[in-house]
């Protein structure tokens, strides 16, 4: 019976896990969707700067992709290209989840479908925006 209730447990782990893979994946093709193409190769070429090869961080170009007002402060989802991380994603697009201060995204006048450098630590699996 601990089997049968060990298994159940796992099974509902892995299909929660499943189904926020496939948000995320989804999340993710649409805002490449909205993006045009001259946009989407300006991420292609990306250039990445300040690389620190002993923490494993650096400095690129990413595409605000999505924008959520948090009150205080704004949750943005970032596009990157990666060419750095040698996984499955590596040639490919990522985004990043950022949250910054509402009144500094008001005063740098960012929104949606801006280009901004942002600092990349996927260790931490932290970004900002520099």
């Amino acid at each position: 019976m601990l089997y049968v209730i060990g298994a159940l447990v796992l099974a509902v782990f892995v299909g929660i896990l499943v189904i926020a893979i496939k948000k995320e994946n989804a999340m993710q093709k649409q805002m490449l969707e909205e993006l045009n193409h001259a946009q989407i190769e300006e991420l292609k070429e990306n250039e990445v700067t300040d690389f620190d090869d002993k923490k494993f961080t650096w400095i690129q170009k990413g595409i605000i992709g999505n924008v959520n007002d948090k009150g205080d402060k704004v949750a943005l989802k970032v596009l990157w290209y990666n060419t750095v991380i040698n996984n499955n994603t590596l040639n490919d697009f990522q985004y990043a989840d950022i949250k910054i201060k509402k009144d500094e995204y008001e005063s740098r006048k960012l929104s949606k479908g801006i280009f901004v450098n942002i600092f990349i630590d996927p260790q931490k699996a932290n970004a900002k925006i520099v």
